[in-house]
């Protein structure tokens, strides 16, 4: 059974966003806990590509922290959010070694999407697409 945090972020995401949620994932040190995982995309991954989803995560979650320790004008971080082709996933950072992360379908952020691919468009205009 996933800790009762994750399990009250899936039930917010799911009120929230339905079947757009795809995965809720806890992660903390070496461990991790699959909190939810939308039916039918278990046979989309297999376990090493979702350990290294976690190692991904893990590593920005490293890169956040050390932002936190530089004391930034912007403050501490808190979350990013990753545009992929395929999905969205918000990062939530927790502390030094607790963090989450939710996927979502890409539908779910279509405005921001859409706001992110014409920046890319202004920037890169051969290489992006939506």
């Amino acid at each position: 059974m996933p800790p009762e945090a994750a399990q009250r972020l899936t039930t917010y995401c799911r009120e929230r966003a339905g079947d757009d949620v795809r995965s809720v994932v806890e992660y903390s040190g070496d461990e991790y806990t699959v909190a939810y995982l939308r039916d039918g995309l278990q046979a989309q991954y297999d376990e090493d590509q979702f350990d290294d989803l976690v190692q991904y995560a893990r590593e920005v979650h490293e890169r956040l922290a050390t932002v936190e320790a530089t004391e930034t004008p912007l403050g501490d971080a808190r979350a990013t959010v990753h545009y992929f082709e395929n999905a969205f996933v918000i990062q939530l950072v927790v502390d030094e070694n607790l963090g989450y992360f939710v996927t979502f379908n890409s539908g779910v952020g279509q405005t921001l999407g859409t706001f992110i691919t014409d920046c890319l468009k202004r920037v890169r205009p051969s290489k992006s697409s939506g």
